[in-house]
This record gives structure tokens, sequence and C-alpha cells, in this order.
């Protein structure tokens, strides 16, 4: 049987996923503390200690640190960013967390970073990179959002520019330094794999291969500690010639060999990972990572609280505080939604649900300077859809416009309202439909 377990410590990960030579990732064995703390919260024996925020949506802040060879077309940024972020929010809905832009974006000095002291760190001191600390002190790091740093190289210690890794996260920890995730360039927006990836280690989840690969040798029972993410036997392309242990189909379906039985005293055939999950390596045989578990998920959801630190926290206030009125139109199978640009400078995010008071999933996101997109609605007889809006800076979301159209017929009913007051109470009733579904899934 895996296990879950939610890190306490001060952890790194570095994630090697790019060209030429990857790097390894080196990340040290759970403690038995980091066990028993995850089996206590799944018991519910912990629970009192995130009921404060149980019915609020998990806000978190992401301050953009971009290097200035890709800061000189704005409008490129903008779509980059809102992009980014929308992304982030469709993905991770499930566990309750959601993703704004804190404050503007800052251009760097330095279009790389090299960590001199890694992998050589000491875990039993300083297991963050000297150059996160020193990032860490400077006036523009974020002390109240995740700080996200774009590079065109992210080297190694005695790495060239053509064997570099993709990305580094820290795991959760009370050091500034740890508030850190980092994406090169040629990752950053394209596809998205690289950044939700990060950004799962950096609210606790593993590789899915971790402890049960060649290269991450250990015990197969404990792997990525989540009992619902099936023990992966990844090995790298470049350690996997002519198929050797095993081969992905052009649909990505695992087919491991036979007459191969070296992990876990079990041969290749007898396993079956999750290609697509988030936190595994199979994009290196082509495969599009694009599902997290429900146990991840749930990871996900309590990571955040730990990221709420005496030192630092990401839930800081957002930019635009003022609601946008959103309002719209039927004709011919298209919704025109329209809104006034209560913040030109930052783009919108549209999300649809079908009842008032259920799970809005975003849909489409909008460009800087905006004040309309068009909702292509199905050709069912009968089409109900709530919609609301917010700027991509903002906490803040706009009044609810809901349409029903009786597309078959000859009345077309339609009309927008506003909930009275704030937002809170549609936000309590979102967080709890979340977390009632996980419950559901989970046994809880």
């Amino acid at each position: 049987m895996k296990r879950i377990v939610l890190l306490l410590g001060f952890f790194v990960f570095v994630v090697g996923e790019g060209l030429g030579q990857e790097a390894d990732c080196i990340t040290p064995a759970a403690s038995k503390e980091n066990v028993e703390f995850i089996k206590k919260a799944l018991s519910g024996k912990l629970r009192s200690r995130t009921s404060a925020l149980k019915d609020e949506i998990k806000w978190a802040g992401i301050k953009f640190h971009i290097g200035s060879s890709i800061l000189t077309n704005v409008t490129e940024i903008d779509y980059k960013v809102t992009r980014v972020l929308f992304e982030l929010n469709k993905i991770y809905l499930p566990s309750g967390v959601q993703f704004y832009k804190s404050g503007n974006v800052n251009s760097l000095a330095t279009n790389s970073i090299t960590l001199t002291n890694w992998p050589d760190v000491d875990f039993g001191n300083s297991n963050i990179p000297t150059e996160f600390i020193q990032l860490s002190t400077t006036q523009e790091f974020a002390l109240d959002a995740i700080n996200l740093y774009v590079y065109d190289n992210i080297l190694l210690q005695g790495q060239s520019s053509g064997s570099q890794t993709n990305g580094i996260a820290m795991f959760p920890s009370v050091v500034k330094g740890s508030n850190i995730a980092a994406i090169r360039t040629d990752k950053f927006d394209i596809g998205l794999e690289t950044i939700i990836h990060e950004l799962g280690h950096y609210f606790n989840l593993w590789h899915t291969h971790h402890n049960s690969s060649i290269s991450e040798t250990g015990s197969c029972s404990d792997g990525d500690f989540i009992s619902d993410t099936p023990v992966d036997p990844f090995v790298k392309s470049s350690e996997n010639p002519n198929n050797q242990y095993f081969k992905i189909s052009s649909s990505c379906n695992f087919n491991g060999r036979n007459d191969v039985n070296t992990i876990c005293g079990n041969a290749y055939s007898n396993f079956q990972p999750m290609t697509n999950n988030i936190m595994s390596y199979y994009h290196q045989y082509n495969c599009e990572r694009n599902t997290f578990t429900p146990l991840q998920y749930l990871v996900l959801g309590l990571a955040y609280y730990q990221r709420q630190t005496s030192n630092y926290h990401i839930n800081g206030d957002g930019g635009s505080t003022i609601p946008i009125k959103l309002s719209g139109v039927y004709q011919a199978g298209n919704i025109y939604l329209s809104w006034d640009k209560t913040d030109p400078k930052n783009g919108v995010i549209i999300e649809e649900s079908s009842s008032v008071d259920g799970e809005y999933i975003p849909i489409k996101f909008v460009l800087p300077n905006t004040d309309f997109q068009t909702v292509k609605v199905s050709s069912n007889d009968l089409i109900n859809k709530f919609y609301r809006v917010r700027n991509i800076n903002s906490k803040v979301y706009s009044n609810i416009f809901h349409y029903q159209v009786q597309v078959a017929g000859v009345t077309v009913i339609t009309h927008g309202f506003q909930l009275s007051g704030s937002m809170s109470g549609d936000w309590k009733k979102y967080a709890n439909a979340v977390r009632n579904r996980l419950s559901k899934e989970l046994g809880l």
C-alpha cells in the first residue's frame, strides 16, 4: 500500500526535464513525522487547523519575475501571463486553490541563473540554493505571493547551457527562500505542463516514480506516498533504448516487457502507471500530462496552508477591488458577454456554471483592454448557464449573469442578476461543493 505524505521539512525539489543530459531528482526520504502528520490530517485530527478557512477559496497570488529578453513585447507578456493564470485555475480547481496576478511583472536584471551550491546541499542545515536565499532578500521579492521566476537558462553547478533543467521548485518550508518556483523561458506558456508540474512540487507533490524507478531506487510500496497513483517504474527515454523495459504506444499506453524483472521484484508488464499524470515524466515519450488524482488534489489543498507562515504567505491583497459589471445578450447560438473595464491593464477570466451555486469552471481568458467576449453555446434544446468574470489580478468577482434559452421553441428567456452584497457566500457554496465531491471520492 502506498502512503500519502504532507511534507513539513525544509526540502528542495529539482526537476530535470529538459535538454541534453537531465538533472536527477534527489529528494530526501520522508520522515516518520511527516507520514504521521498526513495520517492525522486524513483521520480528521488536524482538521481544526483549517476550520477557520474551510468555507473560503484558497487564493494564491503569483508574482511574476521575468527575464528582460522576453519583456520587449508587452502584448506577448500580457497574453502569456493571462494564459498561465487561466490554465492554472482550470487544472487546480478541484483542490480549491485559485491563482491571481500579484503586483506588476518584475523585470529581471539577468536572463540566467546558476545554482552554485546545488546539488551539493546540506539537508541537515540549509537545503535551499544560495541564489534563492539571495533572491528572497531583494526588494522585488514578494512576501505575500508565490514568486515565479522565468529565466532563459536555469543551470545546476557545472552544467553547460546545452544541458540544463526545465524548472525547479521548493517544498513547503518556513524559510523565505523556499517561496520560489523557477522555469525556463521556452517553457513559459508553451504547453504550460512545466509550470503546472512545478507548482505541484511547490504544493508538496512528488514525482509519481519517486523511489520506484531505476534512477530513484527505493521502496516501491512508498513511491510518491499517494495511494491512488499506481506504482510508476519510469525509465528515462535515454535509458530505455529499443524499448528495453517498456514501450509507450502512440496513444500513451504503457506496455511493459515480461522478461525484465528489475523493479520491485516484478516484470514491467505488471505495472500500469498513469502516463498522463502531471507529476510523471512521460512527456519524454510525447505523452500529454493533464491529470491529478483525487488524493493529489487533497494534498495540494492541505499544502496550501503550509504556505501561510510567519515569514511569508501567498494570499496577499489582489489588485483590482472593484467588481466588474457583467451583462450579455443571446443571438443565434452565441452569448455575447460584455463588461466594464475596471482595470484595462489586466486580462479577464470568464467562468461558467450550470447552476448559481454550482462549480464555476474557467472557460476563456481575454487580454487586457478588452470589454467583450463571445461564448459559443451548445445546440441543446435548453441552455441554462451562469457566467461571472474577474480581472486576473483580482480576488473579486463580477455579478453573476444567467442565461436560459429555449432554442427549439419560440420563447427566448434571458436575464442577468447580481448577488447582493459580497461574493463570499457564493464562494462558500463553491468551496463546500468541491470539498463534498472530494469527500465522496475519498470516502472521508
